[in-house]
């Protein structure tokens, strides 16, 4: 029978029996927007440190422009107490003119860091002028932060604003020189920053209703703004107009911003206002312009200060220059042209046809930061800010009219530029497709392609790919360069005042403007014709320069050489009687090839010896003394005169000092360039032009010479003889024997050419100049001396087979360093077309083949 039994779980298994839980709650899944936040954020980082370094890159180069030296030496005169504020010491053109000098203060500073450390002026290595240069590129790397910083408000994407603040670093870099106007660039950055410093940093505010009076429709205002900041303004200003022309930029473009706040404050319909004046923020900005224009009247010109800046050339002597140059050819450079370019808009076709001036990376850089600033504001058409507009349109008008207004533009253009970015993003993000998965994607990629472009930017810095040819000039540097001629022209010129050779009443002239900078600081109260700061010079100063200039052939008829003589009324005489000039500098920079202004210039004066007696020469800097046909040369001449007897073959003869073993050459790879610097050319390639062109002048002197004596000569036979005895003496075979027997003066200053040039070779044997100067000499020596006539009329064909081993060598090692070296193949195929014009060949055929120099010609 079954019973009903009560059954007990044992203890094992009321172990394992568990209670079921509810499951735990689960949140919303975190949002495409949550997800891609951290990553942008980190790339906006990314991309801001990309641009900052890309900006101190920028200015990382050697300073190498001569009017630092010109602001230098000021600033040096006035520690000294030898300076007078409103008389130029610089020039003998500017008597009674009133010199504003607004860069006063940036003089004294460059002078105290540059002239404080151990080889200034003289050394690269110099402390003072890597502090300068680095000091310069923090500061450009602090306005690209301001551009960033003003480009934006509290909250907002930092992607927009670097992208468009590297656009403009990149438009702006061109003009970043070791000079006062960078100086101005910061102050313009940060005269916005402080604008626009309440609003980017004022947290959210209760809104008030319009004002009585106002639509009803118009928008609220916000409240509480401080404006501690804008007070800032004045003291700016300041500062601004003891260092730089530029300062009126700061009073203009806080009275814009003012006007823009005005139009905007007055306007009444409904719109997105986010930005738009709080009460009492224009009647603050009212009184910072009125301090900000009155304390432009503290600096030691007074009202003399207010002034357009020199780069403009809105002066009349501005104006005569450009005049003289505006005959030219479309798109075209001449080599002789020398105050177009420094002036020129980017609206020119000089501007963007020439790769020295605007066709290059940076220099195109400034149309689409123009263009996407238009965009900007035509796709905030419905939602325009006036005062972006007051600010933007002036500037933009500004840089169309001088490509050294370019980076003030980028400066105020890429901040505003941002800011209407950032307003469409804002509308964007508001449509329906903002949330989609692919829109955050492009967010992001779009985020990486900008680091990217940055990185890109940074790399090409380095060897100065993005700048203006040469790149070599704008390669990552830390230091202000000094030519090594101006060096040794500086001493030169001291040794000379030492000796009491030169005085301060002596007048210079200079065929550049760079040389009035370099003798500036060089010199020591010398004094130039005419620089870049025209708005000292007058229309008859002008004038007089470019009567010079013409006179001397650099922009004369092209079809008139140098070696005729010069008529009884040469310009130059009058002007230079006139202006009290006793002496003329040439200069060309050793790392460009001999402008035909130079040349011509240098022909005609080694022509004219009766007015024009070389002094100095070394490098790239020649001097020339100049007395008028009717007056004897200055006896001091006779001490200073070159002499290259003396130098080449006298006790102070120097010989070559060479390595052992000599360095080999080495053609640099374009990739090379990276990591690799170019060394500089060698000062002794122009050097050898001079000796050449001295050499040139001195044959023809001396065959002019023996020539008349032939007359002379023939005049008396034909009195003793009579005619039949003339006519023997005009024979050709006769002349010609008479010529062979005489001794032309020995070519010394082509065996200089070959000493000096063999000496840069040993110091660098990577420039190809400096192989085709020293093949030059050798054709010199073969051709144009008595080695030719001993070599093929004599019976001495070995010096012929040195002298062809010698060229060729020399012109093949430079094609190999250079193939597209046009000068290296032409000289070849002149000096094998004098081979088989004059049988060299024959000659070499009846050599021993055992001999050391077995050459076969092709």
């Amino acid at each position: 029978m079954a019973t009903n039994e009560s059954v007990t779980p044992s203890p094992q298994a009321a172990a394992t029996t568990s209670i079921p839980l509810p499951p735990p709650a689960v949140g919303p899944a975190p949002s495409v927007e949550d997800r891609v936040a951290p990553a942008a954020a980190r790339l906006d980082a990314l991309l801001v440190l990309a641009v900052v370094a890309f900006a101190f890159l920028s200015a990382s180069f050697a300073a190498a422009n001569s009017d630092f030296f010109l602001q230098t030496a000021a600033g040096r005169l006035l520690a000294e107490g030898r300076y007078h504020f409103g008389v130029d010491p610089f020039a003998c053109t500017t008597e009674g003119v009133y010199w504003t000098n607004h860069s006063w203060l940036f003089g004294v500073v460059t002078h105290a860091v540059y002239d404080s450390f151990p080889g200034h002026g003289a050394d690269d290595a110099c402390i003072g002028g890597i502090i300068l240069v680095v000091a310069k590129a923090v500061l450009v790397a602090v306005l690209a932060g301001l551009m960033i910083a003003t480009g934006r408000q509290r909250g907002q994407s930092l992607w927009i604003p670097a992208a468009c603040a590297a656009l403009a670093v990149l438009a702006m870099s061109p003009r970043l020189f070791l000079h006062s106007t960078t100086l101005s660039y910061l102050y313009l950055g940060l005269t916005l920053f402080l604008l626009r410093r309440p609003r980017w940093d004022a947290p959210p505010q209760p809104e008030t209703p319009a004002k009585k009076g106002k639509a009803k429709d118009a928008a609220p205002v916000a409240v509480g703004y401080p404006f501690k900041a804008l007070w800032a303004i004045p003291p700016l200003c300041l500062l601004w107009v003891n260092t730089d022309g530029w300062f009126l930029l700061g009073p203009i473009a806080v009275g814009l911003y003012l006007a823009g706040g005005l139009i905007e404050q007055a306007q009444t319909h409904a719109a997105d206002r986010g930005d738009r004046p709080a009460p009492g923020e224009l009647k603050t900005l009212v009184f910072v312009w009125l301090a900000s224009v009155l304390v432009c009247f503290i600096n030691p010109h007074h009202y003399h200060a207010f002034m357009p800046p020199e780069q403009l050339g809105l002066t009349d002597g501005a104006k005569t220059l450009l005049l003289a140059e505006q005959d030219r050819i479309p798109g075209v450079l001449p080599e002789n042209t020398q105050f177009r370019p420094v002036f020129v808009s980017p609206l020119d076709d000089l501007y963007y046809n020439q790769t020295v001036i605007g066709k290059n990376v940076a220099g195109i850089a400034y149309y689409p930061l123009l263009a996407l600033g238009f965009v900007s504001f035509a796709l905030n058409f419905r939602a325009l800010r006036p005062w972006r507009i007051m600010l933007w349109l002036p500037f933009a008008v500004l840089s169309l009219f001088s490509a050294r207004a370019i980076p003030f533009f980028a400066v105020v253009g890429g901040p505003l530029m941002a800011l209407n970015f950032l307003d469409v993003g804002a509308r964007v993000g508001t449509l329906a497709f903002a949330n989609e998965k692919g829109w955050h994607a492009w967010r992001v990629i779009g985020r990486v392609l900008c680091v990217v472009a940055a990185i890109a930017l940074i790399v090409g810095t380095v060897p100065g790919w993005v700048q203006a040819q040469p790149f070599e000039r704008r390669r990552v540097a830390f230091h202000v360069h000094v030519e090594p001629s101006w060096k040794a022209a500086g001493a030169q010129l001291a040794l000379w005042r030492q000796q009491g050779l030169i005085s301060d009443a002596d007048g210079w002239f200079n065929l550049s403007p760079d040389v009035a900078n370099y003798m500036a600081y060089f010199g020591d109260g010398e004094r130039g014709f005419l620089d870049l700061r025209l708005q000292l010079y007058d229309p008859a100063a002008a004038g007089d320069y470019v009567k010079v200039r013409d006179g001397l052939g650099s922009l004369g008829d092209e079809e008139s050489s140098p070696n005729e003589p010069p008529p009884p009324e040469a310009p130059w005489r009058v002007v230079f009687a006139k202006r009290k000039v006793r002496y003329v500098i040439l200069y060309n920079e050793s790392s460009r090839p001999p402008r035909k202004t130079y040349l011509k210039a240098m022909v005609r004066m080694l022509h004219t010896p009766a007015e024009f007696t070389p002094l100095y020469a070394n490098g790239d800097v020649y001097i020339f003394g100049w007395n008028a046909p009717q007056q004897k040369p200055l006896p001091q001449w006779a001490t200073m005169r070159l002499n290259d007897d003396r130098e080449a073959f006298g006790p102070a003869a120097q010989p070559v000092e060479r390595a052992h073993p000599p360095a080999a050459p080495h053609a640099r790879e374009w990739y090379e360039a990276l990591w690799l610097p170019e060394k500089p050319r060698s000062p002794a390639v122009n050097l050898s032009m001079f000796r050449q062109l001295s050499q040139d002048a001195r044959m023809g002197a001396w065959q002019q010479e023996e020539f008349s004596r032939w007359q002379a000569t023939m005049g008396t036979a034909g009195c003793a003889l009579g005619v039949p005895g003339t006519y023997a003496f005009i024979q050709p075979n006769i002349q010609g024997a008479h010529e062979a027997s005489l001794d032309p003066p020995a070519p010394s200053g082509t065996y200089l050419t070959i000493r000096q040039i063999q000496q840069s070779l040993a110091d660098n044997p990577d420039d190809p100049g400096a192989y085709v100067a020293l093949a030059r000499a050798y054709s010199q020596l073969l051709w144009s001396t008595k080695e030719r006539e001993r070599s093929f009329n004599q019976g001495f064909p070995h010096v012929a087979l040195i002298r062809h081993t010698q060229i060729v060598t020399a012109l093949n090692q430079a094609i190999k360093l250079d193939p597209d070296l046009d000068a290296a193949h032409q000289l070849l195929a002149e000096h094998y077309a004098n081979c088989r014009r004059l049988g060299l060949p024959n000659y070499l055929d009846h050599i021993p083949k055992t001999t050391f120099f077995d050459v076969q010609l092709q």
